[in-house]
């Protein structure tokens, strides 16, 4: 990110003055852009953060993998294009019901290695790998005023726009982190 903006700043007329937004895995794109921050960004909004990839965020809720998200995984890292997977039936618990055990992912939808998905089969537990990626725990301050926006009724990102926000009120001193 601070090379993008800099980049920026050199190409696009601009008053010099960078403000960034995102929702969700853009978002997080957006928060990991505050850990270097760069001195022309004078606000960040993340929104509908997935903040933490195993505690409760996307792909994980309450301790259960949600099966579903799979196909996310295939879209994103099956090809450099967006790249749907197509069931053969409407009803996913059908469908991954009929698919067996969970070894057959990679098999049936994956057609190979994935780093998302070797990572949730390699640590199936909050352990260092996890917690070297969760927002939360690396964020160490607030950098420029943060907008962080979040759902009640968010599916996939309830928690990590508080999480975020929660993290970082305790170094605000600026009163610079904000919550809606």
């Amino acid at each position: 990110a601070y090379d993008t903006v800099e980049w920026l700043l050199a190409h696009v007329p601009s008053n010099g003055r960078v403000g960034m937004l995102g929702v969700s895995n853009p978002a997080r794109l957006v928060a990991m852009a505050m850990r270097e921050a760069h001195p022309a960004v004078k606000a960040y909004s993340p929104q509908a953060t997935p903040a933490d990839n195993y505690l409760g965020d996307d792909f994980f809720h309450g301790g259960a993998f949600r099966l579903p998200l799979v196909e996310f995984i295939h879209a994103m890292e099956s090809s450099k294009a967006f790249t749907e997977y197509v069931f053969d039936r409407a009803d996913l618990y059908e469908w991954f019901l009929s698919l067996g055990p969970l070894s057959r992912v990679r098999e049936v939808m994956l057609k190979g290695s994935r780093p998302t998905w070797d990572a949730f089969t390699a640590h199936p537990t909050y352990d260092a790998y996890w917690q070297r990626h969760s927002l939360p725990l690396q964020l160490t301050g607030v950098p420029a005023p943060t907008l962080h926006v979040g759902g009640a009724f968010d599916q996939e990102d309830r928690r990590g726009p508080v999480a975020l926000y929660s993290a970082l009120e305790p170094s605000a001193d600026r009163h610079q982190n904000y919550l809606v």
